[in-house]
């Protein structure tokens, strides 16, 4: 617990603006005041442009272990916490309770802990790399506002919306994103 308090200065270099969760002075109210100046600005312009929101279901859940040592290892996280990620997820095993008989144990693979402070974090430190894929595909183009560059999307945990400005665009999200986060 003592290394995720001395994580968070560093977590705005790791994870995007655009990533509102876990990360110190960001919350949700900056994705709602997004979304609504879009809104606004695309109507007072009547310019073309989408809102398109995806929550992920089970998003938590869905997380690979494998993929979550990864991404600790690559993010510049540091050695220790890479490490302790590591040991906490290291073969977790689970019952359950059904009929008020527990089943025997079986190992989990995939899923960050319900109800532990760690999990929004190691949630959008695994989230990162798809969303970068987003940002830096050409194909896909966001809504322009003035003062903010081509605004592609902005995320809360397993809530994004995306602002795509042509079919094209909404298409290429799909592939990128929705496909990628089913595997």
């Amino acid at each position: 617990m003592n290394r995720h308090i001395k994580l968070k200065p560093f977590l705005h270099k790791l994870i995007h603006a655009d990533q509102q969760c876990s990360v110190p002075h960001r919350n949700i109210s900056k994705h709602t005041y997004l979304i609504r100046d879009i809104i606004q600005y695309t109507h007072q312009k009547n310019t073309q442009s989408a809102i398109l929101s995806i929550d992920q279901e089970k998003a938590f859940d869905r997380v690979s272990h494998d993929f979550l040592h990864k991404i600790t290892h690559d993010s510049n996280t540091g050695h220790y916490f890479s490490k302790w990620i590591k040991i906490i997820y290291k073969n977790p095993e689970s019952r359950l309770l059904i009929n008020h008989t527990l089943t025997d144990s079986f190992l989990l693979t995939r899923s960050v802990r319900q109800g532990c402070s760690l999990s929004p974090l190691l949630f959008v430190l695994v989230l990162e790399p798809v969303l970068e894929k987003i940002r830096q595909d050409p194909t896909i183009q966001g809504t322009f506002i003035p003062g903010l560059e081509d605004k592609k999307l902005t995320a809360y945990a397993d809530d994004t919306v995306f602002f795509p400005s042509n079919y094209t665009s909404i298409r290429n999200i799909f592939k990128t994103h929705i496909l990628q986060c089913r595997k």
